[in-house]
Order: C-alpha cells, then structure tokens, then sequence
C-alpha cells in the first residue's frame, strides 16, 4: 500500500513477528499525501525514506490501539500542476493467498480502519516544492519560485471530538441514517521551517517560517457505504509568529501569492 514496488507477501511474513523494519524506500506518493494531508493542489514526483518500521498492536488490541508507523527520514519532490485532476476512484480487490485470515489485516474493511487510524511518527521531513513559473512585468523570463519545507518531529493520531488521544472506538462517530462517519486526527510538529527559493539565486533563499511549533486538527468525513471522502476541515494553530522581511522580502512573497 505506502511502499512502491514492493512484495506484499515478503512484508506480511515479517509482520507475523508484530514489527517489521525496512530501509532505502521508494514510497507510494498517494499513501504519502493522504497520511501527511498534503493539500491535492501538490503532485508528488518522488518520495523516499532511509528507514521505515511497523509496530503491531497485540491481535486482540486492534480495535484499541493504532498500528505505529514510524518514519526516519522522508525527502519529497512536489510540483504546482497546472490543472488539479480529481482523486482516483478506489479500486476493488480481491483476496489472495496468503492473507491475514481472522486478523483485520485479511479484508479491505479492516486494513481501510487500519490505515485511517494509524499513527504516524516522523522524526524528519523534507519537501521541495516546484512552482508554477509566475509572469513578471518588464521581464523577459518569467519567475520560476520554488518552496522549501523542513520539518521535525511529525506525530500524527487519532483522537476522539475533544481532540484527546483516546482508544480507537472513540475517534469514530458514526451516523447510520446519512451513511456517514467522522473521523478526527491530531498534527504536532516540533518545528516547521519554509523558505522561499528562486530559480535565478538558489543560495539566497527567503525565510518564510523558522523552527515554529504547529498544531493541526483535521476532522474527515467518510462515506460508509462507498468509503469515498465527503470532506476535510483543517484547523491550524500557532502559538506565536514572528516576521521580520525587509521591502525586498515583502514584494517576493506578494508576488507569489498573487
């Protein structure tokens, strides 16, 4: 699922032991940008990580306790499309030899709740974001901005509508009538840096944000019938922001707004 290329069968076998440890991957950049909410309006070309590791809960724990994911380091390369394409469609699938019988792992209904509850645990995060050139007036070329983010320890969790870690029963509220269920999760980032690179001077880069603590609630709604997502709310908090640009570093980030 989050790994690309990857033999299902050997993985599963070391899951069998309740952890598994993998190094120097190529991940699934789909799996990447739903776990880490990075908005649709991104591409991701590429995405490695030099260490990934699985922690199962206990066979009878699964619906209490989340399956830890833990990743070293992750380097992605994203790019600014010019037209957003719809998310795919899921795909049905069928069962193979092999599977997880009498485990939530065994059907697509258990490993869909498996995923959507899983905690995520990023020591370090690098994104390189390739923007979509910007005219400028009186200038022959065109600017061609890039955005840099530098993040440290990522930890992502279920939580219940409190926004308190709680057994997993709690982090779900179902509503049978409409076919739907919500779904809440809790973003803590010890220090989230952006800069702003452009193409013509890479070694003066703009110091957008540096080292700032971040909070983010994302409350999902979910179709129960055809598991599609309905829609995200993000909820971000910052405890304090400092700026400080000069008129040079103010008309570079107009310009890439604008």
């Amino acid at each position: 699922k989050f790994i690309k290329d990857f033999k299902s069968e050997q993985f599963s076998i070391s899951l069998m032991k309740g952890t598994a440890k993998l190094t120097d991957l190529e991940l699934d950049g789909a799996f990447i940008q739903h776990v880490m909410m990075i908005p649709p309006n991104t591409e991701i070309r590429s995405c490695s990580c030099n260490e990934l590791s699985v922690n199962l809960p206990g066979m009878t724990k699964f619906n209490e306790k989340p399956v830890l994911l833990t990743l070293d380091k992750v380097y992605l390369n994203l790019e600014e499309p010019e037209t957003i394409q719809p998310l795919p469609e899921r795909k049905k699938s069928h069962k193979k030899k092999g599977s997880l019988t009498g485990s939530p792992l065994g059907n697509r209904a258990g490993l869909n709740n498996i995923i959507r509850d899983m905690k995520i645990v990023i020591n370090e995060a690098h994104f390189a974001v390739k923007l979509l050139p910007r005219d400028e007036p009186n200038a022959t070329d065109p600017w061609r901005p890039h955005l840099k983010f530098d993040l440290y320890n990522v930890v992502i969790e279920s939580t219940d509508g409190h926004w308190q870690v709680a057994k997993l029963q709690k982090t779900v509220v179902k509503d049978s009538e409409k076919k739907i269920e919500t779904s809440f999760k809790l973003a803590l980032c010890r220090s989230l840096s952006i800069a702003l690179v452009s193409e013509k001077n890479p070694q003066h880069a703009l110091q957008i944000v540096d080292k700032l603590p971040v909070e983010i609630h994302v409350t999902t709604v979910t179709s129960t019938s055809s598991r599609q997502t309905l829609g995200v709310d993000l909820y971000c908090i910052l405890d304090e922001v400092h700026f400080s640009w000069n008129q040079i570093s103010w008309g570079l980030i107009v310009k890439l707004f604008s």
